[in-house]
């Protein structure tokens, strides 16, 4: 037994230390009226559709996931929080202010016909010349040596095209081209990640390690192994799931496809819009031949009826006992489940497990349920956690309007006995909390 238990503690260390997958299993069914089937490998929420407008030549809000054409598919990258830290991005780490306080004025000669003129002070400048060259360098390399062809790119505007580097008639003209420079290092950092993305491995604690070591092997280098584990240490390398903005994808014109994994591998959220079910027929096999992710593809369907009754803003009827002796309406309605105000208790109250039955004729969908946690039913007023009929009777209810079927409760007599709910929740635990030992054998869909 011990050496069972070892052999367990070590297959739950491995397999924390590995990078997020593609499951089908795993993957979310989303629908919208505007984009149709929508299928996500790694967020149950479907958020507004946008789409990058390159005529706009302003500033643009990356902060928001957008429709990427294939050469701008870098801004999925986008960190919704810059992290301007350490001693490689520290140097940018500076307020409008204190901006302003590192312009200096030139004396006269420095600028056209002998004019005073003003610019960043010189250690600031060379220091973040010397950063953007080592960036642009090490974006350069390794893609142009990427050992197989890449869908072409379109750079950003890089922060030299900002005026950071130039000299100018007013300090508040080289303060605005500093401030332009440190969004144009974002997107920079972007571009960094995604093509740092493209040699990424299996492991957390070496994902970047095959990109590293070809950078050391190159002759040319102008950094060391050091300035390497700095990098290693900045937001560039940080693949927190939900830091970055991810993006929505067109899988019909997308020739990124055989790289969607590293992207879900960095944290990046997608939403594969395949649209209408005529559309996505027609197209399949053209999409399965591009070498796009047959775990993204459309799923059964009954699986999207399911997805589109989730999307319904449905009126949800909740119930509550507290010294009634017959259930009461607690609240009335409740905005769809893409919505942020959805609080974790009310998605664990009614979240249905889809057993997934093999049958002769394929996998079909069986609208089943395990009882929720019961610490769910105090926090929804369902007398401290323990059974109620109350609680029953709203579950039963919300079940059939989800599935349009009669639902069969899987384990409700356990709450029934006294003591039940301590021996069954822990088996329950797993499944409700999304346990890869379970990915194979249910499909889970939560509920608002």
């Amino acid at each position: 037994m011990f050496l069972d238990r070892m052999a367990e503690e070590t297959e739950d260390i491995v397999a924390a230390s590995l990078l997020p997958h593609f499951d089908r299993s795993s993957t979310y069914a989303l629908w919208s009226e505007e984009s149709g089937l929508v299928v996500s490998p790694s967020s149950s929420r479907l958020p507004t559709f946008n789409q990058l407008d390159l005529s706009i030549t302003g500033h643009l809000d990356h902060s928001r996931p957008r429709l990427l054409p294939d050469s701008h598919i870098y801004l999925a990258f986008y960190p919704h929080a810059v992290l301007n830290r350490g001693p490689i991005f520290g140097r940018l780490d500076l307020s409008s202010s204190q901006l302003s306080l590192a312009v200096i004025r030139y004396p006269k000669g420095a600028g056209k016909f002998g004019q005073r003129v003003y610019g960043l002070r010189p250690d600031l400048l060379d220091s973040w010349i010397r950063l953007e060259d080592i960036l642009v360098e090490i974006v350069t390399y390794l893609l142009k040596t990427f050992p197989s062809p890449l869908p072409e790119l379109s750079f950003p505007k890089l922060p030299y095209q900002c005026g950071y580097r130039e000299l100018h008639q007013f300090p508040e003209q080289a303060v605005s081209c500093a401030e332009r420079a440190k969004e144009a290092y974002t997107l920079l950092g972007a571009l960094l990640t995604f093509t740092l993305t493209l040699y990424i491995g299996q492991y957390r604690a070496s994902c970047f390690a095959a990109a590293f070591d070809k950078l050391l092997r190159w002759r040319d280098v102008s950094f060391t192994q050091g300035w390497l584990g700095q990098l290693e240490e900045s937001y560039i390398c940080n693949l927190t799931l939900g830091l970055r903005t991810g993006a929505f994808i067109d899988p019909y014109n997308c020739r990124w496809g055989p790289f969607l994994e590293n992207f879900v591998k960095a944290g990046i959220p997608l939403w594969v819009i395949w649209g209408q079910p005529t559309t996505y027929n027609q197209f399949k096999s053209g999409v399965k031949d591009s070498g796009f992710p047959s775990a993204l593809f459309p799923m059964d369907p009954n699986v999207i009826e399911l997805a589109k009754l989730r999307a319904r803003n449905q009126p949800v009827e909740a119930w509550s006992n507290r010294g009634k002796d017959a259930p009461q309406t607690a609240r009335s309605s409740y905005e769809a489940p893409t919505s942020d105000s959805l609080s974790r208790e009310h998605i664990d109250v009614v979240c249905g497990v889809f057993m997934v039955d093999e049958t002769a004729s394929g996998a079909t969908y069986c609208p089943k349920s395990f009882w929720p946690r019961f610490s769910s039913w105090e926090t929804c007023g369902f007398n401290n956690g323990a059974w109620s009929p109350d609680a029953e009777t709203f579950y039963l209810r919300r079940l059939s309007k989800i599935s349009g079927v009669n639902p069969d409760i899987m384990g409700a007599s356990a709450w029934r006995r006294k003591g039940g709910i301590k021996r069954f929740e822990p088996k329950m635990r797993p499944v409700l909390q999304s346990s890869t030992k379970h990915a194979k054998d249910f499909f889970r869909i939560k509920f608002s």
